[in-house]
């Protein structure tokens, strides 16, 4: 077996087409988006990053010993918005292009600002991306 079809690391480095499925029929839609793997280099020193960060902003937002309900959902409603705002941001960055992204029937040119944006508005292609990254099967040649 030529073991270099295993190099996930080279594979990761150099990208993959996610093709962004109908959540409805799980058909694609017509929109693919190029990102670097989860397997790449830089990614797993920016992930450790990236959850400190996440790790500093809960310790900051740190609720009394006996938080209400309402102190709960509040906190709850701040974390998930932020785990939400820096996770597009670090997809946006590990994003190298797409195609076929149209939003109210312009199509959009890529740049790591609207990848960022996309990922914030549309939660269900930032899922899919995010997952997409972190599944190695994708970055195997067959």
């Amino acid at each position: 077996m030529d073991i270099s079809k295993l190099d996930v690391i080279g594979a990761s480095n150099n990208g993959v087409d996610i093709k962004i499925l109908n959540p409805l029929d799980n058909e694609p839609m017509g929109l693919e988006i190029t990102v670097v793997g989860a397997m790449s280099t830089n990614y797993q020193d920016d992930l450790s990053i990236l959850f400190a960060e996440i790790e500093d902003y809960k310790e900051e937002n740190k609720l009394p010993e006996n938080p209400t309900k309402k102190q709960l959902a509040q906190n709850k409603i701040l974390v998930d918005k932020f785990d939400a705002e820096i996770t597009a941001k670090f997809l946006a960055k590990y994003t190298k292009g797409w195609k076929g992204l149209i939003e109210n029937g312009k199509e959009i040119s890529f740049s790591i600002d609207e990848a960022e944006r996309i990922y914030k508005q549309y939660p269900i292609i930032r899922t899919q991306v995010q997952r997409g990254m972190m599944d190695i099967a994708n970055f195997i040649k067959a």
